[in-house]
């Protein structure tokens, strides 16, 4: 199983007007950009290029996974279960769209 994310490449300031003209004359509308990232779900006992991905994560936000290793262990497991605790999420050890996303949001605004 896979969770699809959208994650902005730029935001707009609400205080802009709604339209704004483009070079070519062709009116843009403010919007948010947003690139399309396919994460599978993971939990302990996974391998993977997806676990170091996490793991990184975790770990560039001070949460001891015990190395990017590619393996999802007991530690991995503690540090996505405090993170979830830490950020109002179900605290089940499992990554899954919220946890993708929290972290990714985290990593961008910090």
């Amino acid at each position: 199983m896979k969770n699809t994310i959208m994650s902005p490449e730029t935001q707009t300031n609400s205080s802009s007007s709604s339209t704004v003209q483009s070079a070519s004359s062709q009116p843009v509308s403010n919007q948010t950009v947003a690139t399309q990232i396919d994460l599978p779900v993971l939990w302990s006992g996974l391998q993977g290029r997806a676990v170091i991905l996490l793991q990184q994560l975790l770990e560039a936000q001070s949460y001891r996974t015990g190395g990017a290793d590619v393996i999802f262990g007991a530690r991995t497991e503690q540090a996505v279960r405090t993170y979830q605790k830490n950020f109002g999420l179900t605290q089940d050890g499992v990554v899954g769209t919220q946890t993708w996303f929290k972290l990714g949001d985290r990593l961008a605004n910090p």
